[in-house]
């Protein structure tokens, strides 16, 4: 997939450049958390996106409005200047190496912000666009750079380094507590989640997850480490349950889904479920908890919409979205619909959890709408399985 416009051509490190994030999927987010939350997360997006974007450019930055507005999509205005500090022998690579950088921490941040499912939705890339050609409109250019740069994401090196991956070993599992939501929190369970080798440029869950969906990989890598994930069960303390990350596209596999059916598992179905689907996967829930499994719902936000998968599905814990508790559980505003969105889970026999918890007033809050579990680095951060568990 290539550009009818080669961006390389017009850099000219002389003139003012402009730094453009452009996220995807921003509608179906929308569906999924709602607009005042969706604005507000966007929000603490743009402010992290801003300060990273001063840093990249190494000087001062003018924060433009896209045209049209397009909440999807940032700009910030520059001058380059010379950068030693980034790789390349010349203005044009130095410039490619910004865009490249720019992308990877526009990843990192959005799974902070969105969670690593949403981060997955949104896609984020960066590109750094020069003044367009003579003639040319500025909102055409930058479709036009964006398209291309998406197109080159596609034929990412990683994607060799990921497939050695799912054919031999490299994948690790790291794990997250899981604890009761009290003034004295006790550990009932962990999350498992996944990392690439330490020190490689797969070693994130985000960089994992981006190449596996550019290259079409998405339900093998998830199906590798739940296959992973599976292989701690014995080693857990008694009365203590792991948290296994499963789309239900994984739940196709019946192999998969017998390993899974087993006390002491909790599958988490980790996508936004349209109600048509949810009905569909009724059976396999059936066979889940025939064989001693639990079933957990992922990023449950303030919508109607997640309350009646939970109605369908009747899952033993729904999460509420690491969206919901960043940016909206500090805010009185959005108390009332939390707390609401809680109680009705409570009313179908589901406990709350909220993930993403980093600061005690966080928990704190969570507390008093009514969520009973947590997670967050304010309990505890992601550690490798052999650290974290009894070896047998």
């Amino acid at each position: 997939m290539t550009s009818p416009v080669d961006p390389v051509e017009f850099h000219s490190p002389t003139e003012p450049h402009r730094l453009v994030f452009d996220l995807a999927a921003m509608e179906q987010l929308r569906e999924v958390h709602g607009s005042q939350i969706l604005e507000t997360a966007l929000g603490n997006f743009r402010t992290r996106m801003e300060g990273l974007a001063r840093r990249l450019a190494g000087t001062d930055i003018v924060v433009e409005p896209s045209p049209g507005r397009d909440p999807a999509r940032l700009w910030f205005l520059f001058q380059p200047m010379s950068r030693p500090d980034l790789p390349g022998n010349d203005p044009v690579e130095r410039l490619e190496a910004m865009a490249a950088a720019g992308g990877r921490l526009a990843w990192d941040v959005a799974a902070e912000v969105f969670g690593v499912v949403g981060a997955s939705h949104l896609a984020p890339v960066a590109i750094v666009a020069p003044p367009p050609p003579s003639g040319m409109d500025l909102a055409a250019f930058i479709d036009e750079l964006v398209r291309d740069r998406r197109g080159r994401v596609q034929e990412d090196a990683r994607v060799g380094d990921l497939l050695a991956l799912l054919n031999g070993p490299g994948l690790r599992v790291v794990l997250q507590p899981i604890v009761s939501l009290t003034r004295s929190p006790s550990v009932l369970g962990y999350e498992a989640l996944a990392r690439g080798p330490q020190g490689s440029a797969l070693e994130s869950a985000g960089a994992l997850f981006e190449t596996a969906d550019n290259c079409g990989q998405r339900v093998a890598l998830e199906e590798a480490c739940a296959w992973n994930a599976l292989a701690l069960v014995d080693r857990l303390p008694a009365g203590q349950f792991l948290t296994v990350n499963a789309s239900s596209d994984l739940l196709a596999n019946p192999a998969l889904v017998a390993a899974m059916a087993r006390p002491g598992v909790v599958v988490e179905l980790t996508e936004h479920l349209p109600l048509d689907n949810a009905e569909a996967l009724l059976p396999i829930v059936a066979v889940l908890r025939q064989g001693g499994a639990r079933l957990a719902l992922d990023d449950a936000g303030c919508g109607f919409a997640d309350t009646k998968v939970a109605a369908i599905l009747r899952p033993d814990i729904v999460k509420l979205c690491i969206t919901v508790v960043r940016n909206a559980a500090l805010e009185e505003v959005h108390r009332a619909t939390i707390q609401d969105t809680v109680r009705r889970l409570q009313d179908l026999g589901c406990q709350v959890l909220a993930e993403g918890v980093e600061t005690e007033t966080q928990a704190d809050r969570l507390e008093s709408v009514g969520a009973t579990l947590a997670q967050g680095w304010y309990f505890g951060r992601p550690a490798p399985a052999d650290e974290v568990l009894p070896k047998r």
